[in-house]
């Protein structure tokens, strides 16, 4: 916008110049002040109807109770991914694929349909700062509120230990376990996984395109230690979207939102998906088979024997770098070294010496 300054002529009147020169400028000073006043009042005015135009965008909060397109800006790399994580969970109960339900719109940038959740879900979510897009923090308080009930998750760990017919611990054949320090926890950390699951996800190895894929169901326990006193439990559920739903059991086996022992408070599903689903690698994994070094919050390390420290197993598979199903600990290579020392022992089953044999080992 141009602003054209008018030319005044101040008119012939009687006087001495001061007074002339004084009523000039008055003159002036009136008239410059009202056109300004007047371009103000323009220009808020077209503001305002630029606003009243523009309502139905990102400039006005947004009414999630009826609304049927609902932007998303998370702020992240992998946002698509990360939506349609989450938003698979809210599908059905088996998780799914929100895109083809119509809940997460991908095209012209992400977007939700909040008439496509639950209007008990659907409540929980709002354009709190009321600019017009939920925003990674919106987002996350939706999560939190909600994933637990939308996911079904077991309330306690005995429900959990229903699942299956056999519970997980050091003393069970259907159970493979392994101990670690890593950045997770300053406890020791022992993670369970069913052999029956590691089984199959190896057979499945060449079929899959040389990925580690478990069944629908699978389980992962990890107990978080203070000598044998479990402080706290975490559990992966493997959903039939292709995803895991996470879970936190507290020192009395009941549902929690956070890890508690340190360096830090993680919370599940927020902080889990962080490195899950994202690309970083971490030891004592990541330097397997060889020795970590220890970390900023204390020792990392895999408490196998050494004839599990197998490099070229470690290698054909690269099972941490790949977290082909989002998964970040070595307990397919491990099971797999373990199958071998049996064999070069003499004691390894006919199943399991086919297994090696499929996977040309």
């Amino acid at each position: 916008m141009h602003l054209v300054h008018p030319t005044f002529v101040v008119p012939a009147s009687t006087g001495d110049s001061k007074t002339k020169t004084r009523r000039y400028a008055e003159t002036v000073g009136l008239i410059v002040f009202g056109s300004m006043r007047s371009v103000a009042r323009t220009a808020f005015a077209v503001l305002a109807l630029g606003l009243s135009i523009s309502g139905c965008g990102r400039s006005v909060p947004l009414d999630v109770t009826t609304a049927t397109h609902v932007p998303v800006n998370l702020d992240k790399s992998n946002a698509a991914r990360l939506l349609t994580y989450y938003l698979g969970g809210y599908v059905s109960p088996d998780g799914g694929d929100p895109v083809e339900s119509g809940l997460l719109i991908l095209d012209g940038g992400p977007a939700i349909n909040p008439q496509l959740l639950d209007s008990a879900f659907r409540d929980a979510l709002n354009d709190a700062d009321g600019n017009g897009e939920i925003g990674w923090d919106e987002f996350e308080d939706f999560i939190e509120t909600t994933y637990a009930e939308a996911r079904q998750l077991f309330p306690t760990l005995n429900e959990v230990r229903s699942v299956y017919p056999s519970t997980w611990g050091t003393t069970d054949p259907a159970w493979f376990s392994v101990d670690m320090d890593g950045v997770m926890t300053e406890a020791r950390r022992r993670v369970f996984v069913p052999e029956g699951a590691l089984r199959d996800a190896l057979l499945g190895y060449r079929e899959h395109d040389n990925q580690i894929i478990y069944d629908p169901g699978t389980l992962i326990i990890g107990e978080h230690l203070d000598g044998n006193r479990v402080l706290e439990t975490t559990v992966k559920r493997r959903r039939p979207d292709g995803f895991w739903d996470f879970a936190v059991y507290d020192v009395a086996g009941r549902l929690t939102t956070h890890t508690s022992t340190g360096p830090r408070e993680l919370r599940a599903p927020i902080q889990c998906t962080g490195c899950h689903l994202g690309q970083r690698t971490f030891d004592p994994e990541k330097s397997f088979p060889a020795e970590a070094p220890d970390g900023p919050d204390g020792r990392r390390a895999l408490y196998v024997n050494e004839n599990l420290r197998n490099a070229e197993l470690v290698s054909l598979l690269n099972e941490h770098a790949k977290r082909s199903d989002g998964v970040l600990g070595l307990y397919a290579t491990l099971f797999t070294a373990n199958l071998i020392a049996d064999r070069e022992a003499g004691a390894i089953s006919e199943e399991n010496l086919a297994l090696l044999e499929s996977l040309g080992l």
